[in-house]
């Protein structure tokens, strides 16, 4: 699914960005894992049931293969009221609650990544340009 953002400039450039950063950490041997940090609106969009504004850069990453961590997992099993996450998750920005619990996520990730037997990752790059072709697990 597409949103009207995945052609606009500021979507292609991110899309660049995260490109580059994943193949300087592939080259210096180094396992690159992308964060997203859902913010207030975010999960009040979550709590609606809506789409996720940011759907396109998941499944770009989905398409190429990059590790990825969204946090907005991490609210998946609390009830959420809209007095609940002006109140308690967001004071403005995460709460302290929410920061362990992104923590925690954060260092179930690694160790799951760590352990498995794709730690190890490929890396294709077009000849002429030298660009981030696909980011592959062997």
């Amino acid at each position: 699914m597409t949103s009207c953002f995945d052609n606009s400039e500021m979507f292609i450039t991110t899309k660049k960005i995260i490109e580059q950063f994943y193949r300087e950490v592939v080259l210096n041997n180094s396992l690159p894992l992308i964060v997203v940090f859902p913010n207030k609106w975010d999960v009040l969009e979550l709590m609606r049931g809506n789409k996720l504004r940011y759907l396109g850069l998941l499944n770009f990453f989905e398409e190429n293969n990059l590790q990825y961590i969204d946090l907005i997992s991490i609210f998946n099993n609390i009830e959420l009221t809209r007095e609940i996450i002006y109140n308690d998750l967001f004071i403005p920005h995460y709460s302290p609650f929410v920061n362990s619990l992104v923590a925690n996520e954060i260092i179930k990730r690694i160790i799951l990544v760590i352990m498995s037997t794709d730690f190890k990752r490929t890396i294709f790059f077009d000849n002429e340009e030298n660009n981030l072709d696909r980011i592959a697990t062997p």
